[in-house]
C-alpha cells in the first residue's frame, strides 16, 4: 500500500466536448510540469480526468456516474487538502438518468408521474433485492445511445425532474433527478456541507460571443432550464469559495472557439504550482509530528476490523496477557495459514487494547502496508520513533547500522511503566523478505509492562527460532472457521454495507468456503456479493471462481 501522505490526487471536473482544448493543454503541458515539481520533493501528482476514461460498457450498464463519484471520493480521501479542479464555461452539461433510485424516492415519485412515464420508469429500473434498502437500479440500455436518449432517457428525465419538485426532496436529493454530471460532481466536491473549499481550485471561462455563429451552440447552453441551473451553479460556487472566481478569456474565431494556449497554460500552471507547493510544505511540517506509518496502519486496522471473524477465545487470551504488567513474560506468536485471519485478529487486538487500556502506548505495524515496514531495519526505525513519541522522549537518535539497531532496540522497551504500558503488535514478520530474519531484537523475557504480539506463518524459520529459545514463546494457532461462524460473518459484513444475498447465492458462497475455511475467501466472496444487482445476474458462476 502506497504512503498516501506523499500523493496529491486531483479530480478534473468540467463539461466534456466544449473543454477538449483546455483538457489537452492540461494533460500535455501543465500536468507534466506539476508532476516534476512534486517528484523533486518526493511526492506523486495524480490528475484524474475521467471524461476520457469511462468505457462504453460502463456507460451502457449505467455505471458512469458511480465511477466518477467513486474516483472523486477517492481523491478526497487520499488528498484531503487538494483534490478538485473545476473548469466551468457556458454549458450546464449532460443530465443523465440517476443510476439508482432509493425505494423511498421511488414510492414518492411514481404517483406523481403520468401513466405512460410510470410504465417507462418500471421498464427502465428494477428493484435490487440484495440491497437492504430495496433501491431501484437502472437496467442496461436496450438500444443505441442516440435512440435511447431520444426515446427513453430525455423524456423520463424530464418527467422525474418535474416530479421531484413536488416530492419534498432536499436540494441535494433533487439534483439526482435533473442535475448535470458536472453539477453533481461539484456538489460532492465543493458545495456539500462536508466539503472543504480550501481543497478546491476553480476557474471560469469568459467568452466573447459577438462573432459567434450557429456552430457556437456546442459551447453555449440553449435549454432555458439548464441556463438557469448553470447561472445558479456559478453563484453557488462563488458563494462557497468566498469571492470572485478567477477567469480566462476565449473568443469565437473562424467557426471555432479560440483559446490563447500559452496564456491558459501559464495561468493554470501558476495556480496549480502555488497550491501544490503549499500543500507539500504543510504535509512535510505535519509529518514531523505525526509519522505517516501510524496513519496508514490505522487505516488498515479500520478495514480489517470491519466484520471481524469470531475469535473470542483468542481475543480473551491476548487481552488477559496484555493486562499483565509483570516482567519476564514471553511474546505471543499468532500463527496460521495464509488467509486464516492473523492480520484481522491483531487489528482487533489493537482496537480493543486502545479502548481497554487508554493510558497504554499501542504500537501496531502490518508488514507491507507502508514503506516504513518494508524491511526489518525500516520496521525497527519506525517503531523506535513511535515509542519515543509515545513516551515524550524527544527526537530519538537511532542507529544506522543493522546489527546495532537490533542490539539496541530492546532498551527502548524499558521506557514502559505499569502506569503507561507498551503494547507492541507486529503482523506478518515473515513478509519482511524471503530470507529468514534475525530475531534477537525481540526479547524472550519482556521488561515490565511490555506486551508483544507478532504473527508468522507456520513453516517460517523465524517461528522455529523463537520456539527454540528459553523460555519458549507462547503460540496461538488459528483454527479453521466453522460454517456457522462463516455464515454469521458473511451476514455481518453484508449488513454493514446495507446489502443481503439470496439463498441460492449463500449456498454457493458457503460451498466454496467449505473447501478453504478461511476468512480471506469470505472477504473476497463478500466483496463480489455486495455488488450483485439486477445488472449483474451471473454472480453464482463468479462466486465459484473465487475458491
Amino acid at each position: 500500500m502506497a504512503d498516501t501522505s506523499k500523493i496529491i490526487r486531483l479530480f478534473i471536473s468540467s463539461t466534456f466536448a466544449d473543454f477538449a482544448v483546455e483538457r489537452e493543454i492540461l494533460q500535455r503541458d501543465v500536468f507534466p510540469a506539476v508532476r516534476d515539481i512534486c517528484r523533486a520533493e518526493g511526492f506523486r501528482f495524480q490528475p484524474i480526468d475521467l471524461r476520457w476514461g469511462v468505457n462504453q460498457e460502463a456507460g451502457k450498464v449505467g455505471r458512469t456516474l458511480s465511477i466518477c463519484f467513486d474516483e472523486l471520493r477517492r481523491c478526497q480521501e487520499v488528498s484531503p487538502d487538494l483534490n478538485l479542479l473545476i473548469l466551468l464555461g457556458d454549458r450546464y452539461g449532460w443530465r443523465p438518468l440517476p443510476e439508482t433510485i432509493p425505494a423511498t424516492h421511488y414510492a414518492r415519485l411514481a404517483p406523481l408521474l403520468a401513466p405512460s412515464m410510470r410504465a417507462l420508469l418500471a421498464r427502465v429500473y428494477a428493484q435490487d433485492h440484495n440491497a437492504l434498502s430495496g433501491e431501484f437500479v437502472i437496467l442496461p440500455r436496450d438500444r443505441e445511445r442516440d435512440l435511447w436518449d431520444t426515446e427513453v432517457a430525455n423524456p423520463l428525465r424530464a418527467a422525474l425532474t418535474q416530479a421531484s419538485k413536488f416530492a419534498g426532496f432536499t436540494d441535494e436529493e433533487a439534483l439526482s433527478y435533473g442535475g448535470s454530471v458536472t453539477h453533481q460532481e461539484i456538489w460532492r466536491g465543493l458545495l456539500g456541507i462536508q466539503c472543504d473549499p480550501q481543497s478546491v481550485l476553480c476557474i471560469f471561462r469568459d467568452v466573447d460571443w459577438s462573432a459567434s455563429t450557429k456552430l457556437a451552440s456546442a459551447y453555449v447552453e440553449n435549454d432555458r432550464e439548464a441556463q438557469g441551473k448553470l447561472a445558479e451553479l456559478r453563484r453557488d460556487i462563488e458563494k462557497r469559495m468566498h469571492g470572485p472566481i478567477p477567469q480566462y478569456s476565449a473568443h469565437w474565431s473562424e467557426g471555432a472557439l479560440a483559446v490563447d494556449r500559452p496564456k491558459f497554460q501559464k495561468r493554470l500552471y501558476e495556480m496549480l504550482k502555488q497550491r501544490v507547493l503549499k500543500v507539500m510544505k504543510q504535509r512535510e511540517q505535519e509529518a514531523q509530528v505525526h509519522y505517516p506509518a501510524q496513519a496508514v496502519n490505522a487505516d488498515f486496522e479500520v478495514n480489517r476490523t470491519e466484520g471481524f471473524a469470531e475469535r473470542e477465545r483468542e481475543l480473551a487470551e491476548i487481552a488477559q496477557y496484555c493486562a499483565d504488567v509483570s516482567a519476564g513474560k514471553p511474546p505471543i506468536v499468532v500463527t496460521g495459514a495464509r488467509g486464516s485471519g492473523k492480520s484481522s485478529l491483531l487489528a482487533q487486538v489493537a482496537k480493543q487494547a486502545r479502548t481497554a487500556q487508554p493510558q497504554a502506548v499501542v504500537v501496531s505495524r502490518y508488514i507491507g502496508v507502508s514503506p516504513d515496514s518494508s524491511t526489518l531495519h525500516a520496521l525497527l526505525v519506525s517503531v523506535w520513533r513511535e515509542i519515543a513519541q509515545g513516551y515524550n522522549l524527544g527526537t530519538p537518535v537511532i542507529p544506522v547500522d543493522d546489527a546495532q539497531i537490533r542490539s539496541d532496540f530492546p532498551e527502548m522497551l524499558h521506557h514502559a511503566t505499569a502506569a503507561k504500558p507498551l503494547i507492541l503488535l507486529l503482523d506478518g514478520l515473515d513478509q519482511l523478505g524471503a530470507e529468514p530474519q534475525r530475531m534477537e531484537w525481540l526479547p524472550i523475557k519482556l521488561p515490565t509492562a511490555v506486551s508483544a504480539i507478532v504473527s508468522i506463518l507456520p513453516q517460517r524459520p523465524e517461528l522455529q527460532a523463537l520456539r527454540e529459545r528459553r523460555p519458549p514463546v507462547r503460540t496461538i494457532a488459528l483454527d479453521d472457521l466453522s460454517e456457522t461462524a462463516a455464515t454469521n460473518l458473511l451476514e455481518e459484513w453484508l449488513r454493514a454495507r446495507g446489502r443481503t444475498i439470496q439463498d441460492t447465492q449463500r449456498v454457493v458462497i458457503i460451498a466454496g468456503f467449505a473447501q478453504t475455511a478461511t476468512p480471506l475467501y469470505l472477504r473476497v466472496a463478500m466483496n463480489e456479493a455486495a455488488f450483485v444487482t439486477p445488472t449483474r445476474l451471473g454472480f453464482a458462476g463468479r462466486a465459484i471462481a473465487c475458491e
